[in-house]
């Protein structure tokens, strides 16, 4: 008959017991789940440096748009400027001519002069200045005018386009609108006179 082993459990541990400590040594073995998590979730070198790129991008891009405004903004501000100064030497001096003789003859002349300003409802009115007028009827006395026509040729300060925008209406015929859009360089004297003249000839059907 043989002799079993005799296997001493108290020393070695049962193999359940052994099992567990197995588990127990490799879990122990293993880094935290949160260590690992965050591990796996951070940044490699690559990808923070294609950020910052994208970040410096942007921010380039950004610098470059607001310089772009403020000097578009300067542009506008200092087209207004020179507008009123050829308002002021050139297109008034010659649209005050015109009414004086036009007043002279018994027609109806006025020179109005509006300043770029805003109403309480935010509405922005441009700087421009018009010459105005209501001509006698034919027929009637030289102090006799006719309030129901009225031709006006104005020239207004377009600040969005940085133009100047020449307009007439003559309601007499029915025409009325834009005539055209000018740098700041066109508004000489001359330029003022011819595109007053050809409202007025176009007023009265003279040279048609």
């Amino acid at each position: 008959m043989a002799i079993m082993p005799t296997i001493d459990w108290a020393a070695t541990g049962t193999p359940a017991m052994l099992s567990g400590a197995r588990n127990l040594q490799a879990k122990a073995s293993m880094p935290p789940p949160s260590t690992e998590r965050a591990k796996d979730g951070s940044m490699d070198d690559e990808a923070k440096h294609e950020l910052q790129s994208i970040l410096a991008t942007y921010r380039a891009r950004l610098v470059d748009s607001q310089e772009r405004e403020t000097k578009l903004r300067n542009a506008r501000a200092s087209f207004i400027d020179v507008f009123r100064t050829l308002k002021a030497e050139t297109i008034a001096p010659v649209l005050e001519d015109f009414a004086a003789q036009l007043n002279e003859a018994g027609h109806q002349a006025t020179v109005v002069d509006q300043r770029d300003a805003s109403d309480r409802n935010g509405h922005f009115t441009p700087s421009s200045i018009a010459l105005q007028i209501v001509p006698v009827r034919i027929g009637d006395a030289a102090a006799t005018q006719s309030g129901s026509s009225r031709i006006e040729v104005t020239f207004s300060a377009n600040q969005q386009t940085m133009k100047v925008i020449v307009s007439s209406s003559n309601n007499a015929k029915g025409a009325m609108g834009k005539r055209g859009e000018h740098e700041l360089s066109e508004l000489t004297k001359d330029f003022v006179v011819s595109n007053v003249l050809k409202t007025i000839r176009e007023a009265f059907a003279i040279g048609n």
